[in-house]
């Protein structure tokens, strides 16, 4: 689709060049008129022509850009080496959007885009132009036309591996395009990326209907735990909680990275915390509370703030179970008590005759069996 492959010409080519391309596409190549036309007027506009050069082979002969497009339209990757990291970056996003590489290729582009040098970018297409006669550029030009390249190779890589993730709807953990995004994240040690920060943007947009399917499930079940507790529907819970941490693992890394807590994830969190509060203080429930807050403090390990939250939760709930425990082992020796405590004389009388060691006396018995069984 770019300019120079439809009208078959190299950066080099002049305006009067153009003109006689644009003639010989149609009639020779068979491209559609309103295509050849819309090609032309592009590299006739100073800044469609910088975006059109930024997006194409810069570095390449034309002789190059020749052997190259030709490949590329038989489908085939040629071969990039003594490629400026542009020119392979370009090419590599063009296999990413045409379903030719797969997710491990986006960690090669990023690789790629930290390498371009805008300067040395600058001097190609500048040089091109005193070729084809065109008014040169100054940085700050190609500062602003690289800018919009930029996203445009980021959702390539996105959209792969978006659709790859998706997949996996029944084991987000398991796609191996999520761990890839998670290496792009992690392999960019200062957070500075302008290529990871548009890759997590459009990731983020292109996972957001996932996301919302699994908060709607979650939002069911907590509606359901909050009239009847439940093991079975916070187990539920935990395992959507799960799936929602794998899929939206880059995004909350890359904003941990940048000190923030992902919003998403802790909104989700922040309800879910109260959900538990309420199993606690309102239910008793601790036990349904307990499953849910564990699966929160895996889901939002990268929530710094609200993870410290959930461990003095989860220590909190340990207590509480125990204190529950130690009831149902005690409770009813306490009952078998205070079944005695109520006919104290009948007690005092039975156990001076040795009732402890006979079944003369119903009440002596139970009293002495829960103790042992206590």
């Amino acid at each position: 689709e770019n300019p120079f492959v439809v009208l078959n010409v190299s950066p080099r080519a002049t305006r009067e060049n153009l003109a006689t391309a644009k003639e010989n596409a149609v009639w020779d190549l068979e491209v559609d008129e309103g295509v050849a036309v819309k090609a032309l007027s592009a590299l006739q506009h100073p800044r469609d022509r910088l975006v059109t050069e930024l997006s194409f082979l810069s570095s390449a002969s034309p002789a190059q850009c020749k052997t190259i497009t030709a490949a590329l339209k038989k489908g085939q990757m040629p071969d990039a080496s003594g490629l400026s990291a542009l020119d392979q970056a370009n090419l590599h996003a063009h296999a990413l959007s045409m379903g030719k590489a797969g997710p491990d290729a986006i960690n090669l582009l990023s690789r790629l885009h930290r390498k371009i040098d805008l300067s040395e970018v600058m001097r190609e297409i500048n040089a091109n132009r005193q070729l084809s006669r065109e008014k040169s550029v100054d940085r700050a030009d190609v500062v602003a036309a690289f800018n919009t390249l930029v996203p445009r190779h980021a959702q390539a890589a996105a959209k792969v591996v978006a659709e790859d993730a998706l997949k996996h709807v029944d084991g987000y953990q398991s796609a191996a395009s999520i761990q890839a995004a998670e290496r792009l994240v992690t392999e960019d040690v200062d957070s500075k990326s302008h290529f990871v920060a548009e890759f997590i943007e459009a990731y983020g947009s292109l996972t957001r209907s996932e996301l919302l399917r699994l908060s709607d499930r979650i939002d069911s079940a907590a509606a359901k735990l909050r009239i009847q507790p439940s093991i079975a529907l916070a187990e539920k819970i935990a395992d959507d909680l799960r799936q929602w941490d794998a899929l939206r693992q880059p995004v909350q890394l890359w904003d941990q990275c940048h000190g923030i807590d992902e919003p998403e994830s802790e909104a989700l969190g922040k309800k879910l915390r109260e959900l538990c509060i309420f199993l606690a203080n309102d239910k008793k429930s601790f036990d349904v509370a307990m499953i849910i807050t564990k699966a929160m403090t895996d889901a939002f390990g990268e929530l710094q703030g609200f993870s410290e939250e959930l461990e003095e939760d989860v220590e909190t709930l340990e207590g509480l179970l125990e204190g529950q425990r130690i009831d149902q082992l005690a409770g009813p020796l306490k009952d078998a008590v205070e079944a005695a405590r109520a006919k104290l004389d009948t007690t005092a009388a039975a156990i001076s005759e040795g009732a402890l060691t006979s079944k003369s006396n119903k009440t002596i018995v139970g009293l002495v069996e829960q103790f042992k069984l206590s």
